[in-house]
């Protein structure tokens, strides 16, 4: 079949709803330019579903449609991209870039591995070290730079190649949480109920710790991993260059900073910022900066964050909240809760986490207020619970890239993911009992 007559027949169904919306008259709560943002908000819905064109560029259609039928006001439908969580993303990859420039990274996780022994070790080892990164970068740069390093290992050991590339792929989703930088939907949450770094980093980091523990669990029970020394033959490192040690003092500077925000008042964002300005200026230039950024999840960011805004603006998340109420008749909030973590962490393998996150983080807020819980209690399991991806590709970065660049098969990620899913299913549970 023709290329362009796929995309017809994909497109179709998204036509046919443009033509029952404008057949059906509006709810008399939502008016027209909530009719229009619901319109809006499925046709994006399912365009990132099916992935008919790229993410990005899906959200810049949203945007655009937002602006073009007047549903909202022109600075709602562009908030996304003049938000402190748009600014963030940015910040993150600026401090990243200073790692893979200077090739801090690689000598990080060297220095890390030479330290193994054991197969269980180099797991371990592997786990520590993606997770750690991922905290103070993108997941996805993350992974993109330990991939090259462990292809490397695994030429010069016997190692069971599947395990460590998958556990790449999920110490990655699981150290994402950790921080408020660590993973796009992280982002979209902190900005939507305005939490700053340490406030997130309170609940995100014990998470994160939790889950790596258990993670390393599964893969023991899984994968049954050696105790049995093997060698390991690493590169030479040779010593660290001026710009290595000047880009360790400012990632260090950078994270103090965060942490100390609450003493001399500067936000999440004006630190990045100030990282980022520094790398520029000292360690690397706007064309790496340009080169290194991934500008497809920067707009990604901005056009899903100026969907939430229409949703709430409108009161289309919060008629939505209410349906869903009375739809599904549960009325105990953690069970209301619960459920939405089922539903994230199932709907997540078949679509990016940050596109449901986007769509539900509006509905969150909305059942809060509805609930009258605290907006916290919400978000936070079900948007951890978005990047619990351990079963299919499609659902997180890291999990598309492992498996497209290593050749691991779908089914041997659905087998080895079974037990973390099933745990962070338990842990979501507690964590939700714990802030209700």
């Amino acid at each position: 079949m023709n290329y362009y007559l796929k995309k017809l027949l994909l497109v179709l169904p998204a036509i046919i709803l443009v033509i029952l919306f404008m057949i059906i008259p509006a709810p008399e709560r939502l008016g027209y330019g909530g009719w229009m943002t619901l319109l809006i908000f499925l046709i994006v819905i399912y365009f990132w579903v099916l992935e008919i064109l790229p993410l990005a560029v899906t959200a810049i259609i949203g945007v655009a449609l937002l602006l073009a039928t007047r549903a909202v006001s022109f600075s709602d439908a562009l908030s996304g991209f003049s938000s402190s969580a748009f600014f963030l993303i940015l910040v993150g990859f600026g401090i990243a870039i200073g790692l893979v420039v200077t090739g801090l990274d690689k000598r990080i996780a060297c220095k890390i591995l030479c330290h193994c022994s054991t197969e269980r070790s180099i797991i371990l080892g592997t786990i520590i070290i993606t997770a750690a990164l991922s905290m103070i970068m993108s997941n996805t740069t993350t992974v993109i730079l330990m991939i090259p390093i462990l292809r490397h290992l695994v030429e010069r050991t016997k190692i069971n190649r599947i395990a460590l590339f998958l556990a790449v792929a999920f110490a990655a989703n699981i150290g994402g949480v950790g921080t408020v930088i660590g993973s796009p939907p992280n982002v979209i949450a902190a900005q939507a109920i305005g939490l700053n770094f340490i406030e997130w980093f309170v609940i995100g980091f014990p998470f994160a710790i939790v889950m790596l523990a258990l993670l390393f669990v599964s893969f023991l029970i899984y994968f049954k991993l050696k105790n049995k020394k093997i060698k390991i033959r690493v590169s030479k490192l040779k010593a660290m260059s001026r710009k290595e040690k000047w880009t360790s003092l400012i990632i260090l500077a950078t994270v103090i900073a965060w942490f100390t925000s609450p003493l001399h008042g500067l936000s999440t964002v004006t630190v990045g910022l100030i990282g980022t300005a520094l790398m520029l200026v000292f360690i690397y230039s706007w064309k790496d900066f340009q080169k290194y950024t991934d500008w497809s999840v920067v707009f990604l960011i901005g056009g899903a964050i100026s969907l939430g805004t229409a949703l709430q603006a409108t009161g289309v998340a919060h008629w939505l909240a209410e349906n869903v109420i009375s739809i599904t008749g549960i009325e105990h909030p953690l069970l209301i809760i619960f459920a939405l973590v089922i539903f994230s962490i199932v709907f997540t393998q078949f679509i990016q986490n940050t596109a449901t996150a986007a769509m539900i983080v509006p509905v969150l807020i909305a059942l809060s207020s509805v609930y009258g819980t605290a907006i916290n209690a919400f978000v936070f399991p079900v948007i951890i619970g978005v990047s619990m991806t351990f079963l299919l590709p499609p659902g997180t970065a890291p999990n598309a890239l492992v498996h497209s660049e290593t050749k691991i098969r779908t089914i041997d990620m659905i087998k080895a993911g079974i037990l973390p899913t099933i745990f962070a299913f338990a842990c979501l549970f507690i964590l939700s009992w714990i802030m209700l």
